[in-house]
């Protein structure tokens, strides 16, 4: 009788035994005995024998879809997601897989592709089923739109690793839009991160290393689970906390691993411990006793501490035969592989070791196991003893770091003979063993804990007061931080913002450096207008100035301890943030270093910044060896401590008389060495470029200003307006040559930083211009067209040749002479640019402002340069904000001949007092007079 006759007859145990005794199998007998394993509730061997169908034939698609059944019966959505979609790619119409692949899309969330697959199987399923796929359609269609009213929660994992969340996705799915997304590439990271208003990433690995360092992940609720090997693999160091709301452990051992070399792992994100749950009613409970048979259930591989268990059960088995151990795992190394097997064999063990590879059905096989070994030499929080103890079996534990915090101390053994002593004892409890996990490592416990994280974060995020909590239980946490700081910018609360930075870097616990670089990052670059100086306090300067009092009284006999010597020159010292070239800062240094003819003065650079941080360090560099400058860059340093010992040593060298800064507010490494500069200067000056910064303002010797302002409290104070560089603006390179501009056309030319132009209203004047003159070009260097100036000019002004942006280009002060006027950028006009066209005789388009005394931020400075410049100027130029007065007065200019000389005629600053060789004249007249008169009060 053929195995398909006596399986219709429904006599299973006859196929099964005739098919085990027949020697030759055809592929359909594997598939007939497969499902008679399966009517007998065998799953394993049911499952293994069709895998034992797909290794003779891989496209075997009766094997596929019956395997694909069975784990779809078993909700084991892994698996069935492999076999499944290995059919569907051989035969996408058949309706039962795209109905059991609708069901697992729904679980994964991705909603739309189950409702897609599902109509599939619907448009492919046989008569009859009609009423069954309508429900179920509309079914899905309801969840989807439910699930559209929830917060949406991203689980992010690589590939192979999803196996401790799907019971963590099935328990959030009603109160959040879960989605599991299985990730290969970076963009994929990045999508699911975008997708989510919350993010969980599964496994501290590479997917977690590359996430954390997405900017998209900096304003959602993140959260990273850190199982075991991670930790081991340095691969925390990695993560940006930054972004990372907690941190979610398994166990408190691997806190103390990662301690170990980030130690203070703590101050950069929450931690919280959360040991793995298991679903103690699922897995059936049996009063158990001592017996022979030991399980050993893991992946193999040198983690697991394979050869340990053979050493047991060859013990084991000297005492009495009958041991056996059931090994349920598939080998990860072939050399266990091939060590195990030769092993069992030499030491005589064939008889008592049976390997049965990976087993699907876990809970099926553990019924007639009477021990759990653990042979692990590393573990985070092992599923292996939970399920074994849930099921009344006694674990034997070997003693890996962090096991006697975890387990009952006395189910722990260090050596083979006490793992012996342990099986042989007669203390066998399995209510004792059930009970323990019920009270410590249910699956009810560790879902409760991580669904209050993930409420708690998601509510966080819109509570200033629980946020405000938690910066001052923990200032270090940067993440919330970042909600805070994004939460005063949303709500326009600039005066807290700056407090809380203020705080932060008063009381954070990190190291100094990165302390004063998160200030001033988020001083400088969080806002488009300069106000944030309106509300700056005293007491970060305080702080700073106190730490480089401390480095002073640790540092200053190491390296000043001796008299320097001195050649009879004034040593200058400039103190710069950086050497960028490309930045106005440097290039007035180094115009002024060069136009110098005063022989007895010798000029010093130091750049607080090194080289990395800061662009076209290369270029400066070469042009000032080229000019044969002295200067300093510190080499590249995490601590703060070493960079000031190099300032020190440079210092020590310079032994400066006279120390020039441009700003301190902006470059707070500055004010680290402020005090030694204070003790061994004669002079300290500053240039106030933008801000007046009032502490040091009022405290210093001297400044420079191109404008006389009752706000600076400084007692000597060198009034001049900042000189351009001439060489360059008389050039006269020819703009309609070098771009194609008509002949015919005038030119208006602007040059800034692109952020300077972000204003509708002004773009909306340049429009309006080009629109009602004929022949005009409006040329900008330092936009581009690209995103904000896309949205707010059309192509046809670009194309037309009516509007250029060009780009930053230093050079583009040479073609000042070739154009016609000058167009000042608004609502921040002025700078340099302001100056330069007023050297090259432009007749200039801006908008003025009267000085506000109340007030002390550049906005309020630089709309007021026309005063400086023109006589009448608050009768000539319109008002700051009157856009229509802008586009008035622009087209009056332009197309009114005697206007434009009206104007040009009430210039009040002759030429010459922009060029260099004047002003660093008068300047180092100012300061020699200066430091006469110190050297007399002395």
């Amino acid at each position: 009788m053929d195995l398909k006759k006596l399986f219709d007859e429904g006599k299973f145990e006859r196929v099964i035994e005739k098919f085990n005794n027949k020697k030759i199998k055809e592929e359909n007998d594997y598939i007939i005995a497969a499902l008679a394993y399966y009517n007998i509730k065998e799953t394993n061997k049911a499952i293994s024998v069709l895998k034992e169908v797909l290794k003779l034939n891989p496209n075997n698609l009766d094997a596929l879809f019956n395997l694909s059944t069975i784990y779809y019966n078993e909700k084991n959505w892994n698996k069935l997601k492999d076999t499944a979609i290995r059919y569907y790619e051989k035969d996408p119409n058949n309706w039962a897989i795209n109905d059991m692949l609708s069901d697992l899309w729904l679980f994964e969330g991705h909603f739309d592709k189950a409702i897609s697959f599902l109509e599939k199987a619907f448009n492919n399923a046989p008569r009859g089923s009609e009423s069954y796929f309508k429900n179920k359609i509309n079914s899905f269609k309801n969840k989807l739109e439910n699930a559209k009213k929830l917060p949406k929660l991203s689980f992010i994992c690589a590939k192979g690793l999803d196996s401790f969340i799907n019971d963590i996705i099935e328990n959030l799915s009603d109160e959040y839009w879960v989605r599991k997304f299985i990730v290969t590439k970076n963009e994929e990271i990045y999508h699911a991160i975008d997708w989510a208003d919350i993010v969980w990433l599964e496994w501290a690995n590479e997917v977690a290393i590359v996430g954390s360092n997405y900017q998209g992940l900096l304003e959602k609720p993140a959260i990273i689970r850190l199982h075991s090997y991670e930790s081991l693999a340095y691969y925390p160091i990695k993560i940006n906390w930054n972004n990372i709301d907690n941190l979610i452990l398994v166990a408190d051992h691997i806190k103390d691993i990662i301690k170990s070399y980030i130690p203070n792992i703590e101050n950069l994100v929450d931690i919280e411990i959360i040991p793995n749950g298991v679903k103690v009613d699922k897995l059936q409970f049996t009063k158990r006793k001592k017996g022979y048979n030991i399980a050993w259930v893991a992946h193999i591989s040198h983690k697991k501490n394979p050869p340990m268990m053979l050493q047991i059960i060859k013990k084991l088995v000297k005492k009495d035969k009958r041991y056996k151990l059931h090994i349920a795992g598939d080998f990860q190394e072939l050399r266990y592989q091939i060590y195990l097997k030769h092993m069992v064999k030499e030491m005589n063990l064939e008889n008592n070791v049976i390997f049965y590879g990976w087993i699907d059905n876990i809970n099926e096989w553990w019924k007639d196991k009477n021990y759990l070994l653990s042979t692990s030499i590393h573990e985070g929080h092992p599923y292996n003893i939970m399920e074994g103890m849930a099921k009344g079996i006694k674990p034997i534990i070997h003693n890996y770091f962090g096991s006697k915090n975890q387990w009952p101390n006395e189910l722990i053994f260090n050596t083979v003979d006490e793992a012996v002593d342990l099986i042989l004892d007669n203390d066998y409890n399995s209510i004792k063993y059930r009970k323990f996990i019920e009270q410590n490592y249910s699956f009810k416990i560790m879902i409760n804990k991580i669904k209050k994280i993930i409420y708690s974060l998601s509510k966080q995020k819109n509570n200033i007061n629980s946020m405000l909590n938690l910066a001052y239980k923990n200032p270090d946490n940067l993440k919330n931080n970042e909600y805070i700081l994004n939460y005063y910018i949303e709500k326009k609360e600039i005066k807290k913002f700056i407090e809380f930075i203020e705080y932060l870097l008063i009381n954070g616990k990190l190291e100094l450096k990165q302390k004063v670089n998160y200030f001033l990052r988020n001083l400088y670059y969080k806002f488009d207008s300069y106000n944030r100086f309106e509300y700056l306090s005293d007491k970060p300067f305080k702080y700073l100035e106190k730490e480089g009092e401390k480095y002073l009284s640790k540092y200053y006999n190491k390296y000043f301890i001796q008299n320097k010597k001195k050649d009879g020159k004034i040593h200058f010292l400039y103190v710069l943030n950086g050497l960028d070239y490309f930045q106005i800062l440097f290039r007035f240094v180094f115009e002024s270093i060069i136009n110098s003819q005063n022989e007895n003065i010798e000029y010093h650079i130091l750049s607080l910044l090194d080289e990395n941080s800061f662009r076209n360090a290369e270029y400066a560099k070469n042009i000032l060896k080229k000019h044969n400058i002295d200067f300093f860059i510190p080499k590249p340093s995490n601590n703060m401590e070493d960079v000031i010992n190099q300032y020190y040593e440079y210092i020590s060298k310079v032994n400066p008389d006279i120390s020039f800064y441009h700003s301190f507010y902006f470059a707070p490494y500055g004010i680290l060495i402020y005090p030694l500069l204070r003790k061994i200067s004669k002079l300290i000056g500053r240039h106030i470029t933008q801000d007046i910064e009032p502490y040091f303002d009022n405290n210093i010797d001297f400044v420079y200003t191109g404008l006389n302002d009752k706000n600076i409290f400084t007692k000597n104070i060198f009034l001049k307006l900042p000189p351009v560089n001439t060489e360059l603006i008389n050039k006269k390179r020819n703009i309609k040559k070098d771009y194609n501009i008509p002949q015919k056309n005038k030119v208006v030319i602007s040059i800034g930083r692109d952020v300077k132009y972000y204003n509708k209203n002004y773009w909306n004047v340049v429009k309006k211009l080009s629109d009602d003159m004929k022949n005009i070009t409006f040329v900008f260097f330092g936009p581009r067209y690209v995103g904000y100036f896309k949205e707010f000019i059309p192509q046809e002004y670009i194309n037309n040749k009516k509007i250029l942006l060009l780009g930053a280009d230093l050079n583009a002060r040479a073609y000042l002479k070739s154009c016609n006027y000058y167009i000042n950028s608004a609502p921040n006009g002025g700078g340099i640019s302001f100056n330069e066209a007023y050297y090259a005789n432009l007749p200039i388009i801006t908008f003025v402002k009267d000085y506000d005394y109340t007030k002390k931020n550049i906005e309020n400075r630089v709309n007021t340069l026309p005063i400086m410049f023109y006589k009448d100027a608050l009768k000539i130029f319109p008002k700051l904000g009157d856009y229509e007065g802008l586009y008035e007065f622009a087209k009056k200019i332009i197309l009114d001949e005697e206007f434009k000389n009206f104007v040009q005629s009430k210039r009040k600053i002759e030429n010459r007092e922009l060029e260099y060789k004047t002003f660093v004249r008068e300047f180092e007249e100012y300061v020699i007079k200066l430091l006469k008169k110190a050297g007399n009060e002395s």
